[in-house]
């Protein structure tokens, strides 16, 4: 063994699982808009998820406002407010009462 040869100081390991996906977590089937117009956040999904909580995160990861008393339009359809947020680009993370979430990006201009 030379000076300089450390043979066991690392080591890589490999695995057939799937650790990075995470779609059984996910909500499917979430359509996202900004409603320039009105000034809201437009959310239609195709099953009826029982959404609990949405958070608007702005990109530095921060929550800038949090809703969690969510009155749907009707069984598919909320309609969420963000007339006091400023411009820029947002992260919108909507939770449902199962525990799964998803992730949409949304462009916020007023």
């Amino acid at each position: 063994m030379a000076v300089a040869d450390y043979t066991d100081r690392f080591y890589l390991a490999f695995s057939n699982e799937e650790n990075l996906s995470t779609s059984e977590n996910e909500i499917d089937s979430i359509r996202l808009y900004y409603l320039n117009d009105t000034k809201e956040i437009y959310i239609n999904w195709v099953n009826s998820y029982d959404i609990k909580e949405i958070q608007l995160i702005n990109i530095l990861g921060q929550t800038v406002k949090t809703y969690t008393d969510i009155e749907p339009i009707n069984s598919h359809e909320i309609r969420v407010p963000v007339k006091n947020i400023s411009e820029g680009n947002y992260v919108i993370k909507v939770t449902n009462s199962h525990g799964k979430t998803t992730n949409k990006k949304v462009v916020i201009k007023q």
